[in-house]
């Protein structure tokens, strides 16, 4: 079986639709991703192929000099993880393939805004377009008959416009989406001593094949997933909320705490939303092809944190026991994510494992899921302890850290948009996490 998945996705966000040259982002996407792998057993018969290309460019008029600039999209380099995958189950062909539109696969050779981090999504402001269609395209999953040698689906947004309310409540923000995508799958039924063998026509017998039953380490991985997905949420929006507190002009807060807060609520936002996107790819358990390969968590990188300098005396030491604490926190976070997503491919490699009923890659994939737990669990705990010693010093800087409601509402809605952009419909964040996303007055410490 060969499944393609190919096309371009085209976004336009402007800040202020009353003054464009304000602030204006608009990028192109164009993406190929192909896999030929045999439906039954999941081994690769070719080598997978995907290819990136686009552009992004910011125009800005009134922010610093900097602010303007342009960035080409190329593929990560790194082995691609997430190549189209599908099996054969009750007469019936499964496939999926995934949007590759974020840091995982895409780089950018921009700076500043036009940069792309690895654990960062890609859309332009944060707002998406909800679109069932759309939604469709970010994580397509099709049915269809095995004797049906192509199946092709045709995804097709044109021009969805989104406006809502620009963050300082009297200018109104604008976001057009198009996009334009086709998932396709040829499937070829082979005989003879190696292949597949149908049952003849009024024969006895089928040699249709049940799933294995998935283990107890990847069960539990699920419902850990399901778990840890609303405190995941709260950390995700808590992490913006922070950006908001920390830049509010006149707010009584030392520049040390703001300088330093920016940038680590940026880098934990991301990593939190991260995530939120591997606990909810647990939970739904897409299959995932190359079912002999280990995921691998990314090395951990050292987070780009202001430096100290030209500060002295009392202010030194205390930017220095931030900086070192923020640095702790950013490191067991960024460690969770990077163990959370190779969890995520485990499991996913597990389940297509089970229904291509190999007992021996089901077994391996189970073995370094049970290893990945244990990291994730370590990591999470190393956070815990991190945090608290960033509260600590936080609260010494200027107490309270108090989000309002409307602050709150505000965090949430900019999280939902940006897990709009990667695919995930709110109404399934309800269902499986919804008080995390009721806004309230909030000590935005409390969720780091």
């Amino acid at each position: 079986m060969t499944i393609t998945y190919k096309g371009t996705l085209h976004e336009k966000y402007v800040a202020k639709v009353s003054e464009p040259s304000d602030f204006e982002v608009e990028l192109t996407l164009e993406w190929s991703e192909t896999a030929t792998d045999d439906a039954l057993t999941h081994e690769p018969l070719a080598a997978p192929s995907f290819s990136i290309s686009g552009s992004m460019h910011v125009t800005s008029a009134h922010q610093k000099p900097n602010a303007s600039c342009t960035g080409t999209f190329s593929t990560r380099p790194g082995p691609y993880g997430n190549s189209p995958a599908g099996f054969l189950s009750e007469g019936l062909v499964s496939i999926g393939a995934v949007l590759p539109n974020n840091g995982k696969y895409v780089q950018s050779s921009g700076i500043e805004r036009c940069a792309l981090a690895p654990n960062e999504g890609l859309g332009v402001g944060g707002h998406g377009v909800p679109n069932p269609e759309s939604v469709a395209a970010s994580a397509p999953t099709e049915s269809f008959p095995e004797s049906q040698p192509v199946y092709t689906r045709t995804f097709s947004v044109p021009d969805s416009v989104h406006r809502e309310p620009a963050p300082n409540g009297k200018e109104e923000s604008e976001n057009t989406l198009t996009l334009s995508a086709t998932l396709t799958a040829t499937t070829t039924v082979h005989t003879g001593p190696q292949g597949f063998h149908p049952p003849a026509p009024g024969g006895g017998g089928s040699t249709r094949r049940h799933p294995l039953r998935l283990g107890k380490t990847v069960r539990k991985a699920k419902k850990q997933a399901q778990r840890d997905l609303p405190e995941a949420l709260k950390e995700a929006w808590a992490a913006h909320g922070l950006q908001a507190l920390t830049a509010l002009p006149g707010t009584p807060l030392l520049s040390i705490a703001d300088e330093l807060g920016q940038s680590a609520a940026a880098l934990a936002g991301n990593d939190a939303t991260t995530r939120v996107l591997d606990d909810l790819r647990i939970y739904n358990d897409p299959p995932l092809a190359n079912i002999h390969v280990l995921a691998q968590p990314a090395p951990a990188k050292t987070p780009p944190l202001p430096s100290c300098t030209g500060r002295t005396g009392s202010q030194l030491a205390y930017c220095a026991s931030l900086r070192e604490a923020f640095a702790a926190l950013l490191g067991a976070d960024d460690a969770a994510a990077a163990d959370d997503t190779a969890l995520e491919r485990t499991v996913s490699r597990a389940s297509a494992a089970a229904a291509a009923r190999n007992a021996g890659a089901l077994r391996l994939q189970e073995g370094h899921a049970a290893g990945l737990e244990a990291a994730l669990a370590g990591a999470l705990a190393g956070k815990r302890h991190s945090a608290s010693s960033v509260r600590t010093l936080l609260r010494e800087a200027a107490p309270p850290w108090t989000m309002s409601l409307t602050q709150a509402a505000s965090a949430i809605r900019w999280l939902k948009g940006r897990l709009s952009h990667s695919g995930v419909h709110v109404s399934i964040l309800r269902r499986l996490a919804g008080g995390s996303l009721t806004p309230a007055k909030t000590d935005v410490l409390d969720l780091l």
